[in-house]
């Protein structure tokens, strides 16, 4: 049985904009490795 929870958080601005920019460098770091990740998949091996 899997139990979940939900909960509402209601962050100031301030913690709104430090949770915005951590999301922001997440998603710029995973786009960069994805990226490195296909550009790696092209070059032929011996």
């Amino acid at each position: 049985m899997l139990i979940s929870y939900k909960f509402c958080i209601y962050p100031s601005q301030t913690v709104q904009n430090i949770l915005e920019e951590q999301l922001e460098l997440c998603r710029w770091l995973y786009n960069r490795l994805l990226s490195k990740v296909n550009r790696a998949g092209k070059v032929k091996r011996c």
